[in-house]
């Protein structure tokens, strides 16, 4: 007997059975083409890709170096919503090094309200909203550490008096 894949489960399973018990199996993933990636898609992203060929470097990480995407990111995560998934208003080219850096320190942080803030700035501007976004949730969390930092400040001081 051995004991489930999850640290926090404690029922005891076969050898030679599956390494999770029925309520701690991971869910399987739905396919590509389940989640709107299908052929239709693969052709909007060649086209997007020849049409916007070089990365966006929302990040300004690639400067003065130019870098070619290879990839068309969703500035708003889309979560299979078809309207959001076919807005090319809202599709960047990005290399893959930003596509990673901006989908896990960026998607998981911008608010829906943030984000129609970033349209109406890009609108104005004329940066792609993809790069408004980085900039505002990077802009945000600066101004969360720092006000963070502030507080360990005032706190240190009382720290050592006692």
């Amino acid at each position: 007997m051995k004991s489930c894949g999850d640290p926090s489960c404690p029922r005891l399973l076969s050898d030679y059975g599956p390494r999770f018990c029925t309520k701690h199996m991971p869910r399987k993933r739905k396919s590509a083409s389940k989640r709107l990636y299908g052929r239709s898609w693969q052709k909007a992203r060649r086209t997007h890709l020849q049409t916007y060929p070089l990365c966006l470097d929302p990040f300004k990480t690639h400067h003065p170096v130019i870098v070619a995407a290879t990839i068309v990111d969703h500035a708003l995560p889309h979560s299979e919503n078809d309207e959001l998934f076919w807005t090319q208003a809202f599709w960047g080219s990005l290399c893959a090094p930003c596509h990673s850096r901006k989908t896990t320190r960026i998607d998981p942080y911008i608010t829906r309200r943030e984000f129609a803030a970033c349209v109406s700035e890009a609108a104005s501007s004329g940066v792609h909203v993809c790069v408004v976004v980085c900039q505002a949730v990077i802009k945000r969390q600066g101004r969360n550490l720092a006000r963070q930092a502030m507080l360990n400040r005032k706190l240190r001081p009382e720290e050592q008096a006692t």
